[in-house]
């Protein structure tokens, strides 16, 4: 009985699997830079995740974001006369998705329009990722002041702790009449 024969080493695997590891780890990645403190206040604080600081982390988000675009455009060159194909005999037949595509170009257009000008609901993200930083921040000087002997809070212990917004309606520290 013959032996099999080891299978060639295909290109088009490698640029599939790269797509995958590296969109997996951009999105972790992200997702740790998105939730972590600001760039100053992590480098001041020391913070860490996995042994890895801000900087460490935005170098890996860089970097797998880079990987993730030359596997794409890898991906695209190799598999370039299956998708001219597809692309030929839907222009011969007729683009039969013109609602799903010009939702998808509308879509697109206003999210890189929203982020620029903070429009609803991409504020909501940006709001949450600063509202997320700065629960934070609050939550590391809290843990600091208790390690040296003192309540979270104002400096004599009494007051609204910096920062405190109060909920709905409430009088916020700049707004707190006589």
């Amino acid at each position: 009985m013959a032996e099999p024969r080891p299978k060639p080493f295909q290109a088009r695997s490698l640029t599939s699997l790269t797509l995958v590891l590296s969109f997996l780890w951009m999105t972790f990645s992200g997702l740790v830079l998105y939730l972590g403190p600001p760039g100053g206040q992590a480098r001041r604080a020391g913070w860490t995740y996995a042994r890895l600081g801000r900087d460490d982390w935005m170098a890996q988000h860089m970097t797998s974001s880079l990987v993730f675009l030359i596997a794409a455009s890898a991906h695209l060159w190799l598999n370039r006369r299956a998708l001219w194909r597809t692309i030929h005999s839907k222009a011969r037949r007729g683009l039969n998705r013109r609602w799903e595509m010009l939702a998808a170009a509308a879509l697109t257009a206003f999210m890189i329009a929203g982020t620029i000008w903070e429009l609803p609901p991409w504020n909501g993200v940006l709001a949450g990722s600063r509202h997320i930083q700065s629960y934070r921040a609050e939550e590391k000087q809290e843990r600091q002041g208790r390690r040296q002997g003192q309540k979270g809070g104002a400096k004599d212990g009494k007051g609204p702790r910096k920062g405190y917004r109060g909920g709905r309606g409430a009088k916020t520290p700049a707004s707190a009449g006589p």
